[in-house]
């Protein structure tokens, strides 16, 4: 990938171009939409180097030393003193980001989010789950019937 000098671009077209970024990062709804975005942005190698550094990060808060950290993630102290300086001097992102995944931190919460899939309103599993109750086949012939007065609708629609 061709490198780019941050501190040769113009100021404003910097904050664009940043700007930009963070709010294609955070209009991407789904555990699966960031993670196809990763993937087509980033080498599998600086996935990973990423996502160390937020186990880094982790561990650092829970108070494991340096060499605990270095000998599991197998990460040199360097990159380790980088996450610590970070960690104490930095905006306060690794640790928003340790307070987040604590909340999704229970196993049936991520496999909840990693197979989660974007429900539109009256589709099959959205009636499904609301109308839980009722019998399955009921729901099935619901959304039939709706689909064949809409198919109809549209139609009407169109001869006119």
């Amino acid at each position: 990938m061709a490198k780019c000098d941050y501190y040769k671009l113009d100021p404003e077209e910097r904050k664009k171009l940043l700007y930009r970024f963070y709010t294609a990062v955070t209009a991407l709804t789904s555990y699966d939409e960031v993670e196809n975005f990763f993937k087509d942005l980033f080498t599998v190698q600086e996935i990973t180097m990423f996502s160390r550094r937020l186990k880094i990060a982790e561990l650092l808060e829970t108070g494991k030393t340096y060499d605990y950290i270095a000998d599991n993630l197998r990460v040199g102290k360097d990159t380790i003193a980088g996450v610590q300086k970070w960690l104490e001097y930095g905006r306060e992102g690794y640790k928003k980001a340790i307070e987040k995944l604590k909340d999704v931190d229970n196993v049936s919460e991520r496999k909840k989010i990693k197979n989660q899939k974007q429900k539109e309103a009256f589709s099959f599993e959205w009636l499904k789950k609301r109308y839980s109750a009722i019998d399955s086949d009921d729901v099935k012939d619901l959304v039939f019937n709706i689909k064949k007065n809409i198919s109809k609708q549209k139609r009407k629609k169109s001869l006119r």
